[in-house]
């Protein structure tokens, strides 16, 4: 690789192209972050972030997406043409609370206010959005890629070239690089299903922060989900309904409020659009996530139905997936073989949410309840997806079990390699990744594979933390687990953390008994790669992942 040519060049800077950016930075990976917009995106868009999304957050150092993010409201539904409450009731499902999961419901945020937060910590590194600057066409070569731009000057457009290692294509479903790529685009456009989705300043007696009022039904109607985040008396308006001219209401204030009066209150006041746009179902996903040395996430790679929330997470669990890959590949830890694992594991997850969220919207349309129509099962918090099937995970100690759906829709109650790695409160934490810390996910990092070890001793500890001193402390770090009631006193481990289980809560979440010595290798990105016995296992495992 010529030692001038930038590592990455991502197009594309909504939420799938900042995180992209972000892991890659915290992995020490240079990138370039380009936008055809010549204006950050305005627009609440996709506002749900899930559990599972909350967590790669915190992996990433970017706590404040949780502390600033609301809870979801309500949804409060209103006899038609009256101000009679119908029912009030939950999109979100509940779920039990364990100490394995640290968020057990989803939150709201903005997506305008999202991508702001990330990009204070991308720019941290010194990295900033080049705002209008489009992709036109790609070269690939055997060891670049060759991106011809236009940079917009006032009137003035001006050519130019970047080559880069490897290129993500984090620019949409209307964007250039998934079509530059030639790949196809799978799926159906729902003509009849179109909502216009609008951030507004409004006046309304009925109108409350606390809840999402709905006046009318999904098929035809409008409701308003409040944003605080925007100010107090902004709401997402969202308009449905056959025969409208979403056009024309995304234009003008005034229309907007007179349709709008159709079903709200009559004392119903639009203040101010502060952004509009006609949103129609579309279901498709391509056919393949990588070519080359040139990558789709997110929107590009698929889009569907915003029933069940999962757009912005789904384009985030991929951008994650993705990242710590091309670092160790870049690096020249990792085999470019590595990279095919990218399509290989999200391709199948993503199949599975185009049903789910597709049957979700169906739901909608067609069930006359809006309680049972909004019901959400316990998936959609994205804590059960998983790479069961992956070519890179291993699992040695609990063999034979049948493949679950991917999305976790059917789950049966094992913990094993390619499943989200749990968390455990209630640790102490010494050594190398910093005392003081309580929480077993403080422990993990998406710039290093994390090795459990499981033992009933530092002593007992000791053979297999020798087997694992050929590997790189940058890349794999080691941390041995004690069950509650031992010394976890270090004994002159050096290089690896040591925690003590005092509530016993780690050899629960992750399946092993007390007196038991197992390994539990955790990858980068929060995922069991493996469940293993011995050192052995673990080098095993690490065949699949490095050169």
């Amino acid at each position: 690789m010529a030692p001038q040519t930038l590592p990455v060049l991502i197009v594309g800077a909504g939420p799938t192209g900042v995180i992209s950016a972000l892991s890659l930075l915290r992995n020490g990976i240079p990138v370039r972050i380009i936008e055809k917009d010549p204006h950050p995106r305005l627009g609440q868009r996709g506002s749900g972030i899930m559990p599972r999304t909350l967590e790669i957050f915190d992996y990433l150092g970017v706590p404040e997406i949780a502390k600033q993010a609301y809870p979801v409201s309500l949804i409060r539904n209103f006899e038609p043409g009256t101000t009679k409450v119908k029912s009030t009731f939950s999109m979100l499902p509940n779920i039990p609370k364990t100490p394995g999961i640290p968020y057990d419901v989803g939150k709201m945020l903005g997506q305008q206010t999202l991508e702001r937060l990330i990009r204070k910590h991308i720019e941290e590194y010194g990295v900033h959005i080049e705002l209008g600057t489009e992709l036109r066409t790609i070269e690939q070569h055997e060891d670049r890629v060759v991106a011809h731009v236009i940079r917009r000057d006032g009137d003035k457009e001006v050519e130019d070239t970047i080559e880069a290692a490897y290129l993500i294509g984090a620019d949409g479903a209307k964007g250039a690089v998934r079509k530059q790529l030639g790949l196809t685009f799978l799926g159906e456009t729902y003509d009849n299903i179109r909502l216009l989705i609008a951030d507004v300043k409004v006046e309304c007696s009925l109108l409350s922060p606390e809840y999402m009022q709905m006046f009318g039904t999904f098929n035809e109607g409008v409701a308003f989900r409040p944003t605080p985040d925007v100010a107090e008396d902004a709401f997402q308006a969202m308009i449905s309904g056959e025969g409208i001219d979403f056009a024309a209401l995304a234009n003008d204030k005034d229309a907007l409020e007179a349709h709008v009066l159709k079903y709200a209150p009559a004392d119903t006041k639009i203040k101010e659009v502060l952004w509009a746009s006609e949103w129609r179902a579309n279901v498709r996903m391509a056919d393949t996530f990588n070519k080359g040395r040139c990558f789709v996430a997110g929107d590009a790679a698929h889009v569907h139905t915003p029933a069940g929330g999962q757009g912005l997470n789904s384009s985030i669990q991929d951008a994650f997936n993705l990242s710590w890959k091309i670092a160790l590949v870049y690096k020249s830890l990792a085999p470019p073989s590595l990279l095919e694992t990218y399509t290989g594991e999200r391709l199948p997850v993503i199949a599975d949410m185009l049903n789910m969220t597709t049957k979700l919207m169906e739901r909608q349309r067609t069930i006359a309840v809006p309680a049972k129509a909004w019901e959400r099962g316990p998936h959609v918090y994205m804590l059960y997806v998983n790479y069961r099937t992956s070519d890179i995970v291993l699992e040695e100690i609990k063999t034979g079990i049948e493949p679950i759906d991917t999305y976790g829709t059917i789950r049966d109650g094992n913990v094993v390699a390619g499943d989200r790695a749990p968390d455990a409160p209630g640790v102490e934490v010494l050594g190398p990744t910093g005392e003081g810390k309580t929480r077993l996910m403080e422990v993990f990092t998406p710039t290093a594979h994390t090795v459990l070890v499981f033992s009933p001793s530092v002593d007992a500890a000791r053979p297999l933390l020798d087997g694992l001193a050929i590997f790189d402390t940058n890349v794999v770090r080691s941390a041995v687990i004690l069950p509650s009631g031992i010394s976890a006193a270090s004994g002159g481990l050096r290089t690896s953390t040591i925690i003590a289980d005092k509530d016993g809560h780690a050899y629960n979440e992750y399946q092993v008994e007390k007196g038991e010595s197992r390994v539990v290798v955790i990858r980068p990105d929060g995922v069991i790669g493996a469940t293993v016995g011995d050192a052995d296992g673990v080098k095993r495992y690490f065949k699949k992942i490095f050169v």
